[in-house]
């Protein structure tokens, strides 16, 4: 069951780097195809991130790309203490007073929509429910409805359990938000 769609963001901060003098043993400069980055993502997006990654230091032979995996809540966290990270992925875009603190240290944030991402309520195959409405949803993540057989009368009279992948994601940020 698709319960919302959301769009997963690609920040952009800087594609390029001056020459400093720490970067003097370095053979190029930080090109497109080259040079050291320091990237932070959404933690959920892991594996499909580190695929591009590693095809891309293959074929680059000279570009490294470091990356740190967060829950969603520590990428912006991330992104505004620490003035190296460069690019942040994550399923949302910055909130205004996110942009200000960036604008007011003279960084212009740019987005790039990369994806679309759903959320998905896995079921256990014994439950006679199938179908699920957006405001029974909400009412189960507010505890209005506790048990199954509130849902369907011929459901289980078990306790709902409801199961993130980890605290902070951005599954738990979304559906908390709506």
């Amino acid at each position: 069951m698709k319960i919302n769609s959301r769009h997963l963001f690609l920040l952009v901060f800087l594609f390029f780097s001056c020459n400093t003098p720490s970067n003097k043993h370095k053979p190029f400069e930080d090109t497109t195809t080259s040079g050291d980055i320091l990237i932070v993502a959404d933690e959920s997006y892991e594996p499909m991130i580190q695929v591009q990654i590693d095809t891309f230091m293959e074929i680059y032979k000279y570009a490294t790309i470091r990356v740190k995996y967060l829950p969603e809540s520590e990428v912006f966290k991330e992104l505004m203490e620490n003035d190296s990270v460069r690019i942040a992925i994550t399923a949302r875009e910055l909130f205004a007073n996110e942009k200000t603190i960036l604008e007011n240290q003279k960084i212009i944030p740019r987005t790039l929509k990369i994806a679309e991402d759903a959320v998905a309520l896995i079921v256990n195959n014994s439950n006679a429910d199938t179908a699920i409405t957006y405001q029974q949803l909400s009412d189960i993540i507010t505890g209005k409805i506790t048990n199954w057989n509130q849902l369907n009368a011929s459901g289980s009279k078990d306790s709902i359990r409801i199961v993130f992948d980890r605290s902070g994601s951005a599954n738990a940020r979304l559906l908390n938000d709506r």
